[in-house]
């Protein structure tokens, strides 16, 4: 607890916003994805992420493209989506001059009253050690943040073989890191105190890196018991916590403390089969980690949640 405030604290102190130094982006209809320079979005492209810990996969797909306000954009189902909260759609375009990338704001994000307008969600070109307002993990209302701000540290790695640039990047108001790269796009994220998602194969413009055979059918055989990291975490003081059952059965939902005593059942009897969702009210309790355990039939996992009053 004490770590996280601190951390950002020192972040607070040791960046300032620098929103002028973003580059400005184009307003040509041309700037849309030609080059593959950050976060190739063409048709039938793909990425495959695979979270150990939680044994399971997830994927982002380029669905199909459009047109709005002389833009091209491109349609893609939401990192968001494997919170559990169902597919979420997003509109998203690059403009290659600035190596900037945008989503269309359908869900009204930023509140402007507009929704065929578009916010930043991150880009690769802005200076080191900075902080400026994006939108990548944003999702829309209950959910919906006021703004997200990040800060940066830019290297070189290589991914697949292939020399690339990479930037870490964390979401100070929704505690939330990930690692984009040019060439790929996102390569990791996760919550805070939560393991990564990390890519281990995609398919850019008809070209297969990494591991990519039989992953669909492994997302597929997945959809059963499934428990996703609640959202949004950390929390102050409710969270949403959601699962997935494949059939009737008898689940039990049970908060501990990170010493192991019981503090909440938020669930106990039978439920019938798809998603579902918990409200975790941390009201009166002290700021650290909790525990939720979840049990029905076979399967028992837990995640970590940290409350912070």
């Amino acid at each position: 607890m004490i770590k996280i405030i601190l951390f950002q604290f020192l972040l607070l102190i040791t960046t300032t916003p620098v929103l002028s130094q973003i580059p400005e982006k184009g307003s040509s209809s041309q700037n849309d994805t030609l080059l593959p320079h950050y976060n190739p979005l063409h048709l039938g492209n793909k990425w495959y992420y695979y979270n150990s810990d939680y044994n399971d996969w997830i994927k982002k797909e380029v669905l199909s493209d459009t047109v709005v306000n002389g833009l091209r954009y491109f349609k893609v189902n939401s990192f968001a989506s494997y919170l559990g909260f169902g597919t979420i759609i997003e509109y998203e375009r690059n403009d290659e001059n600035t190596g900037t990338n945008y989503k269309l704001d359908i869900h009204d994000l930023d509140k402007d009253g507009s929704t065929d307008d578009e916010v930043m969600t991150d880009s690769i070109n802005v200076p080191d050690h900075t902080r400026y307002t994006s939108w990548r993990f944003v999702m829309e209302q209950p959910f919906a943040q006021d703004h997200s701000t990040f800060v940066k540290d830019k290297f070189q790695g290589v991914i697949f073989g292939q020399a690339v640039i990479l930037r870490d990047l964390f979401w100070v108001e929704v505690f939330l890191e990930a690692t984009i790269s040019d060439k790929f796009g996102v390569v990791r994220f996760a919550p805070e105190l939560a393991p990564y998602y990390s890519l281990k194969g995609c398919i850019i413009d008809g070209v297969h890196y990494g591991n990519t055979t039989g992953i669909e059918d492994k997302i597929a055989e997945q959809k059963g018991y499934q428990l996703y990291p609640n959202y949004p975490n950390p929390f102050n003081p409710e969270t949403v916590i959601r699962f997935s059952i494949p059939e009737r059965v008898s689940v039990k939902g049970t908060v501990f403390s990170s010493t192991g005593e019981r503090v909440a059942v938020l669930q106990e009897g039978e439920m019938e089969p798809g998603s579902h969702s918990l409200n975790f009210n941390g009201k009166g309790l002290s700021s650290g980690v909790y525990i939720f355990r979840l049990e029905a039939g076979g399967y028992n996992k837990t995640i970590k949640m940290m409350l912070l009053q």
